[in-house]
């Protein structure tokens, strides 16, 4: 009979594997259309001017060259940090680093996949522009929220203090050079504060660190998770 670890890590492998997919669709659109745009930019021009096609396609056989480098940098630049190949990496990072046991893993997976009853666990789905789609996943014990770039957040809410909430105001900026402006955003955060857990071994310790802070750009968004989290614990 399989683990529910076995079961969980399949089912999270096969969302990253889709999460990913889609990311790929987009990569081939942006490797087909910059070169056709830089060739047409080239090409065309050459043939307006009233030159031959011999001439355009001599002119357009450089611009090829550089849209194929541009095309390889793309490649290996972005399918090395998928964010579902990404989002795995780091799963089995806290799997080995943050638990002692083996038992704690399978407890972790087995909540995660709802087999410690009905309405034991809440996946909570969102998307934000430019990132695709995200899960925060919350049991009565743990909590998983992904990130835009692969990495997630697992919290202990079984060895939770304090929980503690904010807003705060960012600013940065955006645009290229000749047009750069300063864009004033809200971040919305929850901070769980563990407490003091002398037990745990040295290493587990400074790896989950105090505390844990989930950001996010909607405060509609952070209060749903927010009350999900009271919800598995009403204490």
């Amino acid at each position: 009979m399989e683990s529910a670890l076995t079961r969980w890590l399949r089912r999270e492998q096969e969302w990253s594997d889709e999460r990913d997919q889609r990311k790929k669709k987009e990569l081939i659109l942006w490797v087909v259309a910059v070169p056709a745009v830089a060739i047409a930019i080239t090409f065309l021009p050459v043939l307006f001017a009233g030159g031959g096609i011999a001439d355009a396609l001599h002119r357009a056989k450089y611009t090829m060259i550089i849209a194929a480098a541009i095309d390889l940098l793309l490649v290996v630049g972005i399918l090395p940090q998928m964010p579902g190949r990404q989002y795995m990496k780091y799963l089995k990072i806290y799997l080995d680093r943050a638990f002692a046991f083996d038992s704690e893993r399978e407890e972790l997976a087995a909540q995660m996949m709802g087999e410690r009853g009905a309405d034991s666990v809440i996946c909570i789905p969102w998307k934000e522009s430019g990132i695709g789609e995200q899960r925060v996943w919350i049991t009565k014990d743990y909590l998983i929220s992904t990130r835009g770039n692969g990495r997630l957040d697992l919290v202990f809410l079984n060895q939770v203090k304090t929980v503690e909430t904010d807003r705060k105001e960012i600013n940065y900026r955006a645009g290229d050079r000749e047009m750069r402006v300063n864009i004033k955003d809200e971040m919305f955060t929850i901070d769980f504060i563990y407490q003091e857990n002398a037990a745990l071994d040295e290493e587990i310790r400074e790896f989950r660190d105090d505390h844990v802070k989930l950001s996010y750009f909607s405060r509609a968004l952070r209060d749903k998770v927010l009350a999900a989290v009271e919800t598995m614990r009403p204490e």
